[in-house]
């Protein structure tokens, strides 16, 4: 089922949407007051969009997109350095990642942990992801709109 309408004009209607995108974001404040971005994941590019749905997910919180392009990402970096070029490694310092695995694995409590408004199996099954086998399914790798 096609969740936007179709349409030639541009459209102010959005989608309900599987995942969260950081460059692309926007929320009342209270979002970020309540889960907020972790300091203690230094150096984390690969695996910030994927924990911040997570914990924005089992805090209650759910993600859409516009139905039709309002932004475009310029793709050439050619005028920048890009992270990785920046960065001394891709892969974060290993604090980092255990610190990664332990959110995700509901070892970190509290403001920087996940929250108890549902659980992260609840979002999987929404996604159509699976963390613990490092598995997409056929929605997550399409892009498909969810179940509803």
């Amino acid at each position: 089922a096609d969740a936007c309408p179709p349409s030639s004009a541009p459209s102010l209607s959005s989608a309900p949407s599987l995942f969260w995108a950081a460059g692309f974001s926007f929320s009342r404040q209270d979002a970020l007051q309540e889960v907020p971005y972790d300091s203690e994941l230094r150096g984390l590019f690969w695996g910030e969009e994927t924990v911040m749905a997570v914990r924005l997910w089992t805090n209650g919180f759910r993600f859409y997109a516009p139905c039709a392009p309002l932004v475009f990402h310029r793709w050439s970096r050619a005028y920048r350095p890009t992270f990785w070029q920046a960065a001394k490694s891709l892969h974060p310092p290993a604090e980092t990642s255990r610190r990664l695995e332990d959110i995700m694995t509901g070892r970190v409590g509290g403001l920087y942990g996940l929250g108890h408004e549902n659980k992260l199996t609840e979002y999987e099954e929404y996604a159509n992801v699976s963390f613990s086998a490092r598995a997409l399914g056929c929605r997550a790798r399409n892009g498909e709109p969810p179940d509803l």
